[in-house]
């Protein structure tokens, strides 16, 4: 029995929380999550248009894999669905392939399989850490770019012009002015009154799905004024099917060609789960598990493709709704899943006299929530890497695929993040006075017999170099320092490479006659340091919890008689020492004498 359970509990984790689900959350969850089932209709409908696939292909995308991330996901608030950012990437990497004439559109149901798989794979093998080290500044800097390449895409569903953008999107709007004659006047009544409509709904109130309202007038204007015999193109014909299970068609030849992109639209999407998460985390004030979350929205994109929709992502719109509406669980999702099923039932009839143009002003309205000035201004003024980061981020969106945007973005976030690292802080430390606390050796006059450096930051392969030069350095400017101290208190990471300059200064240290001592070694330093041998070669009386310890452990060592000539006393011991020099200096010259 107890084994059933804990299979139960292994291929279905949701039933544990959904046992102890409080039922006064349930009145909330449910409302929340059929709000949202009226929000995602127009949105899931618009991602179809941005990404270039047929209308159900954005629709499935809003019903299967909420529900499934809301069952294995971690974060009470995080709603998963097609979003603006992912929609343009499905876009750049298969219109390509779809003029070839090779391909369907079942190659976005591959392309949402292979998502799902990389996710999983990431997070079965707690690759979550990895988000740490992406900065927000790659989020924001591709969000901001993909938001101008929407409106750039949707400018001939705008305008009802024919439109060529398939090049660069300067050579769009060279193309728009070539093509004012053939502006359509209903097209653009009906782009400008959608934007009015949301503009005036959201000022009345925030509680309405103001994008349904004013796609729903423009289905009526289209409708009984009959516009699509003036010109203006609608999404057509649409069957209110309920998503079904169908294994889209694989080839290894297609594989190799959608990998790449696939891994770009992995990160991408958990880039845009993890900063959503961790916003709502502050306030929400819960605990989250990056790896389950990871694996949560890769079975969401499998789901996504065997169920006819394309690749998903956490959606910030949609969570902040949930989060405002007062949602209290991810059980949120599920009703919204649900909530779509009976929305796109119940507006089937209406969906064919749905205007491109109505679409293209809800996006409009949504575009500059994506480019967001104070985050753009904050991480410029920041610091340089944030800036760097953020503008070749933004400029490689516009200018390169998108997919290789993605890349650009994330490489140069964790490059700028080993160039930090790489630098750690290194000081030169003495007490202010005897037997005080160790202070910054401003005026570089250490014991002679014995230097003291704190290390700040990181020993690893990328700080290695860094370190070693300056240390040499150290050494070569105090010919007869004997002996040398870290403090490695503030040591975050220690690695191989590390180590070896550990021991590489030791064996100079040893050539004077001296020895390499360590302070504040944490738990995980000393173990490996002891798993390298270099607890051995050092010695374990010179590797010590505390300064005060290791400082005794090098002074047992040092020529009292050098001591009694040192014009300094940075320690307590000192005086000691330079009457035990004075001893022995008395000592061997009665022996001379007696000689």
């Amino acid at each position: 029995m107890r084994s059933a359970t804990r299979l139960m509990h292994t291929l279905f984790p949701f039933t544990r929380w959904l046992s102890r689900y409080p039922m006064r959350w349930l009145p909330n969850d449910l409302m929340a999550g059929i709000t949202l089932g009226f929000i995602v209709l127009p949105q899931s409908i618009a991602f179809s248009l941005i990404a270039g696939v047929p209308m159900s292909y954005g629709i499935y995308a809003a019903i299967i894999p909420p529900i499934i991330a809301g069952l294995y996901g971690v974060s009470s608030h995080l709603v998963t669905g097609p979003t603006n950012a992912s929609s343009i990437v499905i876009l750049s990497v298969t219109a390509p392939l779809l003029a070839s004439g090779g391909h369907g559109f079942e190659i976005v149901l591959m392309l949402a399989v292979m998502v799902g798989i990389i996710q999983i794979v990431l997070g079965a093998f707690r690759m979550g850490f990895m988000m740490d080290f992406i900065s927000q500044s790659v989020v924001i800097g591709f969000t901001a770019g993909a938001g101008f390449l929407i409106g750039v895409k949707q400018l001939k569903y705008a305008f009802g012009a024919p439109i060529d953008d398939k090049g660069p999107f300067y050579e769009t709007f060279i193309n728009l002015g070539f093509a004012w004659q053939d502006f359509n006047p209903y097209t653009l009544a009906l782009t400008g009154g959608t934007m009015l409509a949301i503009f005036i709904l959201d000022r009345i109130t925030k509680k309405i799905p103001s994008p349904l309202i004013a796609l729903s007038l423009a289905i009526a204007a289209t409708y009984f004024f009959h516009l699509q015999d003036h010109g203006v193109i609608t999404v057509g014909e649409f069957a209110a099917n309920l998503p079904r299970f169908h294994i889209p068609p694989m080839s290894w030849e297609l594989m190799q060609e959608l990998v790449v992109p696939a891994f770009a639209l992995a990160l991408l999407g958990l880039m845009a789960s993890t900063s959503i998460t961790k916003s709502i985390s502050i306030q929400s004030k819960q605990t989250l598990n990056n790896n389950k979350e990871i694996i949560s929205q890769g079975m969401a994109n499998i789901g996504s493709g065997f169920f006819g929709g394309m690749p998903v992502a956490g959606s910030f719109s949609l969570s902040t709704s949930a989060w405002k509406f007062n949602a209290k669980s991810s059980l949120v999702s599920v009703f919204m899943g649900f909530g779509m099923m009976m929305v796109i039932k119940g507006f089937a009839v209406v969906l064919p006299y749905l205007p491109l143009a109505a679409i293209s002003g809800m996006l409009y309205m949504v575009i500059p929530r994506m480019v967001k000035w104070a985050d753009i201004k904050l991480n410029i003024l920041a610091t340089r890497s944030d800036a760097a980061t953020l503008i070749v981020t933004l400029l490689a969106t516009l200018f390169l695929p998108l997919e290789f945007a993605i890349y650009v973005g994330v490489l140069l976030s964790v490059v700028l993040h080993l160039a930090k690292t790489s630098q750690p802080q290194i000081t030169p430390s003495l007490p202010v006075k005897a037997g005080l606390r160790m202070q910054p050796d401003v005026d570089d006059t250490p014991c002679p017999q014995m230097g003291i450096i704190k290390l700040e930051g990181s020993l690893f392969f990328g700080s290695a170099d860094y370190i070693k030069n300056y240390i040499h350095l150290y050494l070569n400017n105090h010919p007869h320092m004997q002996n040398l101290l870290l403090r490695i208190h503030g040591l975050e990471v220690l690695d191989a490479s590390g180590v070896m300059i550990l021991k590489e200064v030791h064996e100079r240290l040893k050539v004077r006659g001296g020895s390499l001592a360590i302070s504040g070694c944490s738990r995980i330093h000393l173990e490996t340091l002891a798993n390298a041998g270099l607890v051995h070669l050092i010695g374990s009386d010179y590797i010590r919890r505390s300064t005060f310890h290791a400082v005794n452990s090098l002074m047992d060592d040092f020529s009292r008689t050098r001591c009694h000539a040192c014009p300094h006393k940075h320690f307590k011991e000192c005086r000691a020492l330079k009457k035990e020099g004075l001893q022995q200096l008395e000592s061997d010259y009665h022996e001379q004498n007696d000689e």
